[in-house]
């Protein structure tokens, strides 16, 4: 699989944008609903337990958790179910302005990261539920309140995509392919040594665009808006070829999607 079958695959076969939307709109309703204050370590604590004795949580999620928020960080944390049964578990640090480089971490500048554990099919015969980890540092000196709802938003992308890869083979090679060189086991430190593979940088480039693509009645959304955005909110190198290659296999798959409809 290429990176154009990748992605089409994603938004042509499978429900990618709507599993986004899902995501997005039942946490972003629950940020607005739910108190922002401070809450007391306990509170995690007996979720990482719960969760645990659940196996509703993996060593991965736990140590992601245990990287992003130390005992001394002021935190808050939200619990979503969804309609598209994922389990969102999203932690805010509120005062750390730095996050380790360490274990699920793979570099020093990152702001959030998200794990996912795929679930098991209950007895009864219903729809599997996937647990979902999303850990973000509000007060990292990278942060500005341009990239903070696009960084929550990419790393909701990331979970619709680990939901769907889950259920398709070739969705999941494509991606184990692609981190096989970062990281090459789940939990292992990636080597900044070696080359990153454009297939994990594509992959990258679709957790960011994909929140601009996934309603596009919006007059914010759209490839131009990201294009708009790509230099002073991601960060990339408006000479990129690697951009540029990417934006133009998203700017075919929907061409021949749009056209294929009329």
């Amino acid at each position: 699989m290429d990176r154009k079958e990748f992605f089409k695959r994603l938004v042509v076969d499978l429900p990618l944008y709507s599993t986004f939307n899902t995501l997005r709109d039942a946490l972003f309703n629950a940020l607005a609903v739910e108190p922002r204050k401070p809450m007391t370590r306990d509170i995690l604590v007996g979720i990482i337990t719960d969760r645990s004795y659940n196996q509703t949580i993996d060593d991965c999620q736990t140590e992601l958790i245990r990287t992003f928020v130390k005992p001394e960080d002021e935190y808050r944390l939200y619990t979503v179910s969804t309609s598209c049964n994922i389990d969102l578990l999203y932690i805010v640090n509120m005062s750390a302005t730095s996050v380790p480089k360490e274990g699920v971490i793979d570099s020093d500048k990152a702001i959030a990261a998200h794990q996912m554990l795929i679930g098991t099919v209950p007895e009864s015969g219903g729809p599997r539920t996937d647990y979902s980890v999303i850990c973000l540092a509000e007060k990292h000196e990278l942060m500005t309140p341009a990239k903070y709802p696009k960084i929550i938003k990419h790393e909701l992308v990331h979970a619709a995509i680990n939901h769907i890869a889950a259920d398709h083979s070739d969705i999941r090679e494509f991606i184990r392919t692609a981190k096989m060189i970062r990281n090459g086991l789940s939990c292992i430190e990636a080597d900044d040594n070696l080359p990153v593979p454009v297939e994990y940088e594509f992959i990258e480039l679709v957790c960011n665009i994909v929140p601009y693509l996934s309603l596009p009645v919006k007059k914010e959304n759209g490839i131009d808006k990201f294009m708009e955005d790509a230099v002073s909110v991601f960060g990339y190198d408006e000479d990129d070829p690697l951009l540029a290659e990417g934006i133009a296999i998203i700017t075919e798959v929907k061409q021949e999607a749009e056209s294929a409809a009329e």
